[in-house]
């Protein structure tokens, strides 16, 4: 008798402690917008909405502190697949008040198809005791974006291909099938054709035809029997010659005779 008088004001205590907000009190409503009616969830972006709503039905004050989400098994045993975005509030909801409409916006990275998805509100009361209420627990199908043209990746790629093909179809053309052109000769100052200037090697000299430059030729380089067999040519050359001049000035003196 005496150990359930001493009991009667401690559970009167907890249960005043307990009973101060009941979760029950507190109700999380949230859904799709109207433009996504089915539930789909794009991967790769953090603008998938959700639209969150507390109403608190209880006599004391909330202050919903965050939002959060969790991706998981569709189906089998709905084993946790990874977290979503978590948003922090701050926000005071009043007894018997709604909260204004919150947009939730989280991110997406799973394999497309159909996957769980569960949202909770967390709170606390005027005790700062820690709440949380399940707002959501349904299917979503993921699916990948839609591709854009102007898509900033993209379009470098383009650019950056279309370089690179331009640059090998010149290179093929300039390779196997631009034409060759000859060049144009030269013209002279007085308007004609310039035609080319024809050499004449003599001896160890250069001699150019159209005024009689002579230059002499670098023959050091030349082995010496090449260098003898070209001047004892040349001493020939130089007695048949005089030799044609001396027979020439006999006969002309014969005539005068």
């Amino acid at each position: 008798m005496r150990f359930s008088t001493l009991l009667a004001p401690l559970s009167l205590v907890a249960v005043a402690l307990g009973a101060a907000v009941p979760s029950s009190d507190v109700e999380a409503l949230i859904k799709f917008p109207d433009s996504n009616p089915f539930g789909t969830v794009h991967n790769g972006v953090s603008t998938n909405l959700l639209h969150v709503r507390v109403h608190n039905h209880g006599s004391e004050p909330v202050t919903v502190t965050r939002i959060r989400g969790q991706f998981r098994e569709a189906h089998g045993r709905e084993r946790a697949l990874r977290n979503t975005t978590v948003m922090p509030l701050g926000l005071p909801v009043g007894p018997g008040q709604k909260s204004p409409l919150l947009p939730y916006k989280f991110f997406s990275e799973n394999k497309q198809g159909d996957v769980g998805l569960r949202v909770w509100i967390d709170f606390i009361d005027s005790t700062r005791r820690q709440h949380t209420v399940l707002g959501y627990d349904s299917t979503v199908t993921v699916v990948e974006p839609k591709g854009s043209w102007f898509d900033l990746e993209l379009l470098f790629l383009y650019v950056l291909l279309g370089s690179a093909f331009s640059g090998l179809a010149y290179l093929l053309y300039t390779s196997y099938l631009a034409p060759v052109v000859a060049p144009a000769p030269a013209k002279s100052s007085g308007g004609g054709a310039r035609r080319p200037q024809a050499v004449t090697a003599k001896s160890s000299t250069i001699v150019d035809n159209t005024d009689g430059t002579r230059t002499k030729v670098d023959d050091e380089w030349v082995p010496e029997h090449h260098l003898r067999t070209r001047k004892a040519r040349a001493a020939g050359a130089t007695s048949g010659t005089s030799g044609d001049e001396s027979e020439g000035a006999k006969g002309r003196r014969k005539a005068r005779k």
